[in-house]
């Protein structure tokens, strides 16, 4: 399954590049910045039902642990069964660490109350635009490096699952 969707994100990343670059050869940086978080926004949104499922495994195992006396205390009551990421937010990237491993610069740039996010939203609802081409520079090297962590951290869990 996970090399299915590592398959799925090198094909959404190629796509997505190609479309960025193109806006910014016609200077539009604003629809640029957007393809690239894309890649980044839906690459992690192919991989939370597999967080998701891991999260409610482990969650039973507790349980079982419990139920088997193999643990005294009990643990927190299950309260969502879901096996899918039932939203189409972003989401949380301790979910999505617990497949692909630890990464924070992806943290960083999702993070709802960072620059980067801000910048997203602004121009999604507010058709805000960059001041100038250095600024959509640094925002658009900021997420090409939170992708290429999380093409990464794919790449790696694809291999530690050979």
């Amino acid at each position: 399954m996970l090399n299915k969707l590592a398959k799925q994100f090198e094909a959404l990343s190629t796509e997505r590049q190609k479309e960025a670059q193109d806006h910014e050869n016609a200077c539009s940086w604003e629809m640029s910045f957007i393809a690239y978080w894309s890649i980044l926004e839906d690459g992690l949104k192919l991989f939370a039902p597999l967080g998701v499922r891991e999260q409610l495994h482990t969650k039973i195992k507790e349980w079982d642990a419990f139920l088997s006396g193999k643990k005294d205390q009990k643990p927190k009551d299950i309260r969502n069964f879901s096996v899918e990421h039932k939203t189409d937010k972003i989401p949380p990237i301790q979910t999505i660490e617990i497949i692909l491993g630890e990464m924070p610069k992806v943290a960083e740039v999702i993070e709802p109350k960072k620059k980067w996010r801000n910048r997203r939203n602004e121009i999604a609802h507010k058709a805000s635009k960059f001041k100038n081409e250095a600024l959509f520079t640094e925002y658009k090297n900021d997420v090409l490096m939170a992708v290429d962590e999380l093409n990464t951290n794919i790449t790696n869990a694809c291999t530690r699952i050979k």
